[in-house]
C-alpha cells in the first residue's frame, strides 16, 4: 500500500512539472532528452533558462548541466530565476555556440535551442559531433522556413514579440534571418554520424523538433535516413 501511495504522489509530482511548460515543443523535447537516463546534459540557446531548470529537475541528484547563450542579460536572468538548490546545479557559461570550452565526448545529451541557422548549421553540427559522447542522444529545437499561411503568421507574431521585448528593454533572443528547413537539416545530419529517431512541427512548420543519437563509427549511418521520421 505504501509503495502504491508513494507511485501516485510521484507520477502527480512528474504530471504537474510536465503542465508547467507554455510550449508544446517545450514539452516534446523534454520528454525526447529523457533526462531521467542522463548524467551530463548540454543546453545551447539556453536563454532564461527555462529548459534547463525543467531538465535538472528531472535529472536526480547526481546529475550534470551546462547551458551556454551568447547573451550575458540572458544569462543573467537565468540565473536570478533559478532559487531551489537544484537549479543552483545548474553552470551558466556565456559563449558561442561554435565552440564550447569542454572536452571532447563530454555530453550524452545535448539539446539546441533555435540556433541553427543555415549559413552556420555545419560549425554547429560539428561542434554538437565534437561534444555528445558515442550514442548519445541530440534534440534539436528549430525555426524552419515558413512555407504556409499559419508558419507565415506565426513568424511575424514572433518578430513583432521580440521587437516589442528589445523596444521596452526586455533581454530577448536574437533574430535567425536565414532559419535552416527541416528537410534541409535532416539532409546534413548524416554527414555528422546523427540518425534520426523521431521529428515533429508544430504552428505550420514554423517551429519544428528532430531527435538524433549519434555513432561514432563513419559506417554507422546511412545517407537516406528512413522519410517516415521527416513529418
Amino acid at each position: 500500500m505504501q509503495s502504491v501511495a508513494k507511485t501516485h504522489t510521484s507520477t502527480r509530482h512528474h504530471s504537474s512539472r510536465r503542465s508547467s511548460h507554455v510550449w508544446p515543443w517545450h514539452e516534446w523535447a523534454l520528454e525526447h532528452m529523457e533526462p531521467a537516463k542522463a548524467a551530463s546534459i548540454l543546453d545551447l540557446g539556453c536563454g532564461k533558462g527555462h529548459m534547463a531548470r525543467s531538465l535538472i529537475t528531472e535529472m536526480g541528484p547526481y546529475g550534470e548541466i551546462v547551458a551556454v547563450d551568447p547573451s550575458p542579460e540572458l544569462l543573467h536572468e537565468a540565473e536570478n530565476r533559478s532559487q531551489s538548490d537544484i537549479e543552483r546545479r545548474i553552470q551558466w557559461m556565456m559563449g558561442t555556440h561554435h565552440h564550447v570550452f569542454y572536452p571532447d565526448n563530454s555530453f550524452d545529451r545535448i539539446l539546441t535551442e533555435f540556433i541553427l541557422d543555415a549559413y552556420y548549421a555545419d560549425d554547429i553540427l560539428q561542434e554538437v559531433q565534437r561534444l555528445i559522447c558515442d550514442r548519445g542522444r541530440v534534440v534539436f529545437l528549430c525555426y524552419g522556413t515558413p512555407t504556409n499561411h499559419l508558419a507565415r503568421f506565426a513568424q511575424h507574431l514572433w518578430h513583432w514579440i521580440v521587437s516589442y521585448h528589445r523596444f521596452v528593454g526586455l533581454p530577448s533572443r536574437n533574430f535567425l534571418n536565414n532559419p535552416i528547413d527541416i528537410q534541409q537539416l535532416a539532409v546534413l545530419l548524416p554527414s555528422y554520424n546523427f540518425q534520426v529517431i523521431s521529428s515533429q512541427q508544430w504552428l505550420g512548420g514554423f517551429i519544428y523538433g528532430l531527435t538524433v543519437e549519434y555513432h561514432e563509427a563513419n559506417n554507422a549511418i546511412k545517407s537516406d535516413q528512413d522519410p517516415t521520421l521527416i513529418r
